[in-house]
């Protein structure tokens, strides 16, 4: 198994992540692709043909961002650099198109869960 640290992946949070919520549970948060570092690792099967399969595995670990906060109503907008537990994360190796790179692009939390895209 082989473990990375990368820099520069992009964060999307499409619903209202849990640390935030407690946080700030009266405010409304938009993050705009934030560039963050993750850990992450990956296991390779291989054969004498090649590689058969890759396993990507995300350990629990807290990632910092900055995000706007507002309240409903409330014209005052602030930005604020705030601290978010990502666990239980998905690999998603799809890509785009016919290729696929083994480097992480995208972090998202979407629908309760957190997924990590690669690709292009």
């Amino acid at each position: 198994m082989f473990e990375f640290t990368t820099s520069g992946i992009e964060l999307e949070l499409l619903d209202r992540c849990p640390d935030l919520v407690n946080i700030h549970p009266d405010k409304q948060f938009y993050t705009t692709r934030e560039k963050i570092t993750l850990v992450w690792s990956a296991e390779f099967e291989m054969r004498e043909w090649g590689i058969k399969d890759i396993f990507v595995s995300v350990p629990d670990q807290a990632i910092e961002f900055e995000t706007e906060i507002w309240s409903d109503g409330d014209d005052d907008i602030t930005s604020e650099t705030v601290t978010a537990r990502i666990f239980n994360v998905e690999a998603d190796l799809t890509g785009r198109g016919d290729s696929v790179l083994l480097c992480p692009r995208l972090l998202e939390f979407y629908k309760g869960k957190w997924t990590l895209h690669f690709g292009v």
